[in-house]
């Protein structure tokens, strides 16, 4: 039999795959360009994924609430996709392109360079409330530091002492110069070229 409906539970079993060439509609009303809606009775829809027929909250989903996107492996919410604030993961993020070199892009947008523009930045957060947290306590950013067809990128180093908010430790410029905002101590020898 390619199909058996059950008169006792109203279900239907299928042979084969089953294919949807309009759209499918669990709940909701007709959208222009949506292949499928699920609509649930509260704030939170999501699919659920099992190896049988014991999905619940806790199985691996990926629904939506508000105008938040989710992923959660069991109970867990391991990714989350935020309409304004971008994109928060709870774990780490690997990036992996097999035997090609991986990279990551922080895009900018095309403006008027004329000082002070920031390119993007990379913060470490703590979410301690002690002393100055919850707060960033340590930063790489790129800004753009004078007025160019293209950025002049700088490139700041930002750490914090205990207590205290994050302040630039090192800069280097578009000139490629360094700047340090407190000594500089070697253990070796210091090389110098051209004048001290």
């Amino acid at each position: 039999n390619a199909v058996v409906f059950s008169d006792t539970t109203n279900a239907a079993t299928f042979a084969g795959d089953v294919t949807i060439d309009k759209t499918l509609f669990v709940g909701g009303t007709d959208t222009a360009n949506v292949v499928g809606i699920f609509q649930s009775a509260d704030a939170i829809a999501a699919i659920s994924f099992a190896d049988d027929t014991s999905a619940t909250t806790t199985s691996n989903q990926i629904g939506t609430t508000g105008d938040e996107v989710f992923i959660k492996a069991g109970a867990a919410e391991i990714a989350t996709f935020h309409a304004t604030n971008g994109a928060t993961f709870a774990k780490d993020i690997i990036v992996d392109t097999g035997a090609n070199a991986a990279s990551i892009t922080i895009n900018s947008p095309s403006q008027t360079w004329s000082g002070g523009e920031n390119l993007g930045e990379l913060n470490w957060y703590t979410e301690d409330t002690s002393g100055a947290g919850p707060a960033n306590v340590a930063a790489i950013k790129v800004t753009s530091t004078g007025s160019n067809t293209l950025p002049l990128a700088a490139m700041v180093f930002q750490t914090s002492a205990a207590n205290a908010t994050a302040t630039t430790a090192l800069t280097l410029d578009s000139a490629q110069d360094a700047t340090f905002a407190g000594d500089v101590t070697t253990d070796g020898r210091f090389v110098g070229k051209g004048p001290v």
